[in-house]
């Protein structure tokens, strides 16, 4: 036999199933590893979106140096040796505002703005103290809704509420005892009562005293509404102003409905709306 010719052998396996790569394939493929690496650069290292300016409202109480080096803090943040968060596209401003109001309590709200490209701008509303809230030697300011912040100083005066809460319970301000003291500090001054200090004692359940600039205390109960606790104070004092020697000389109970206990003589005063269940016994207040 004659051995055929050797262009005529075909081999059947893998081998001619092979085709050669595409040159489209591959500068695709390094174009896309060109333009990742470019944007790599461009985000991380590169200082196109760097952040380069920040500009801090003028807060009251807050200082702007201490706003300004709590973001700056954010912002050189590294992760994976790297400080992503100086790109402006990269920092988060949601994050940076809920960071923000837990750093400072005393802001109600606050906005961080991206000025593109390289300028942040933070803005926000302060608290407004009303009052302090004392308990166990620590004191702190409080706002109309009941939020407490910071540290202060124990005062009494008429331009902040003070509060002696002297339960031995956490630092926490009770919401109860804020809105009943809430509506006895607005109502006061209508019944031309000057407001010294308010304290909540630590061996009495549910009530509390308002020191006022005459030299006696009203006592309130929150188990008891406090709109006609004050309503039979008003009363009261309307009736007792006749008497141009009538002055009490250590308090003014109204825990008991329709019912006012002052000192001179232990006599309880009866309100024109009586309740018709018989008056309960009623242990002084201690000084």
């Amino acid at each position: 036999m004659r051995p055929g010719p050797i262009t005529n052998v075909r081999f059947q396996g893998s081998f001619n199933k092979m085709r050669p790569v595409s040159l489209k394939y591959v500068a695709g493929t390094a174009l896309g590893l060109f333009a990742f690496s470019g944007a790599i650069y461009l985000f991380l290292f590169s200082s196109v979106f760097m952040i380069r300016d920040i500009y801090v409202q003028d807060f009251q109480r807050i200082k702007q140096s201490d706003v300004l080096a709590h973001v700056q803090s954010m912002i050189n943040t590294e992760q994976w040796n790297f400080r992503p968060y100086r790109d402006i596209l990269l920092f988060n401003s949601v994050y940076a505002e809920q960071d923000l109001a837990q750093k400072f309590p005393s802001l109600e709200k606050v906005r961080v703005a991206k000025n593109y490209f390289h300028t942040l701008e933070i803005s926000g509303v302060e608290r407004v103290p009303i009052g302090i809230w004392c308990r166990q030697n620590e004191c702190a300011y409080f706002d109309d809704k009941g939020v407490t912040w910071g540290k202060a100083i124990p005062s009494s005066g008429a331009l902040l509420t003070a509060v002696n809460d002297y339960r031995d319970t956490s630092f926490k301000l009770d919401q109860d005892f804020f809105k009943s003291i809430q509506i006895v500090t607005k109502r006061l001054p209508e019944l031309g009562i000057a407001l010294k200090n308010i304290e909540i004692p630590g061996y009495l359940i549910n009530e509390f005293r308002v020191h006022t600039g005459a030299g006696y205390y009203l006592v309130f109960a929150l188990d008891s509404n406090v709109d006609k606790q004050l309503e039979v104070l008003k009363i009261f004092l309307e009736e007792k102003s006749k008497d141009p020697s009538f002055h009490p000389k250590k308090y003014i109970d109204l825990r008991i409905d329709g019912r006012v206990y002052f000192d001179k003589g232990e006599q309880p005063t009866l309100s024109p709306e009586p309740t018709p269940e018989q008056t309960p016994s009623l242990t002084q207040p201690k000084s």
